[in-house]
C-alpha cells in the first residue's frame, strides 16, 4: 500500500512541476506579447499625432527600437525622436535636437519677456512688452494613453493560458 501511494504522490509531483514550468514559460510569452502589441500602438499613435510642419522630418525622426535583454535586464522598448535638425544655433552648433523640438511642441513655450534684469540683480517688468505663450497640443501625452492598462490585458490573457496548460495535463 505505500508504494501505491509513494508512486502516487510522485506521479503528482511531476505532474504538477510539468504544470508549472508551461505556465512559467507561457506566463513570459503572454507578457511579451502584450507589451509588442501596446508598443506597437503607442509608436503608431505617436508618429500619428507628431505634429509634420513644413517638412515632416520631426515625424520621420520618430524611432522605436527593441531594448537588448541582456544589456538591460528588461524587455521592452524605446520610442524616441532621433536626429537633428540642419539649422545651427548658439545652443545647438549641429543643429536642434529632434526631441528639443518635439518636447517644446508638447508642452508649448513662452514668446518674449516681461521682465528685466538690472545689474544690481533687481527684476523689473519691461514696458510694452507683452509675453505669449504657444500653448502645447500634449500629443505626446495623449499618445502615451494607449498604454494604460496593458497589465489587466496581460493578466486576462495569462489567465486563458493557464487554463489551456492545466486543461492539456
Amino acid at each position: 500500500m505505500a508504494q501505491k501511494e509513494d508512486g502516487l504522490v510522485k506521479g503528482l509531483f511531476s505532474w504538477i512541476n510539468n504544470i508549472e514550468k508551461n505556465l512559467q514559460k507561457n506566463a513570459q510569452q503572454v507578457i511579451n506579447k502584450v507589451i509588442d502589441e501596446r508598443a506597437k500602438q503607442a509608436y503608431q499613435t505617436l508618429k500619428a499625432n507628431t505634429p509634420k510642419g513644413e517638412t515632416g522630418n520631426l515625424q520621420a525622426s520618430l524611432k522605436k527600437e527593441k531594448l537588448s535583454v541582456a544589456v538591460t535586464g528588461k524587455y521592452g522598448y524605446r520610442i524616441y525622436y532621433d536626429g537633428y535638425t540642419n539649422k545651427p544655433t548658439r545652443n545647438f552648433p549641429s543643429g536642434t535636437p529632434y526631441a528639443v523640438i518635439a518636447n517644446s511642441l508638447n508642452l508649448g513655450w513662452d514668446i518674449g519677456s516681461r521682465y528685466s534684469t538690472s545689474k544690481k540683480g533687481v527684476r523689473r517688468k519691461l514696458k510694452g512688452t507683452a509675453k505669449s505663450r504657444v500653448r502645447g497640443t500634449f500629443f505626446i501625452g495623449k499618445s502615451i494613453q494607449v498604454l494604460k492598462g496593458w497589465s489587466a490585458d496581460a493578466q486576462a490573457q495569462a489567465q486563458k493560458v493557464m487554463i489551456e496548460v492545466i486543461d492539456e495535463k
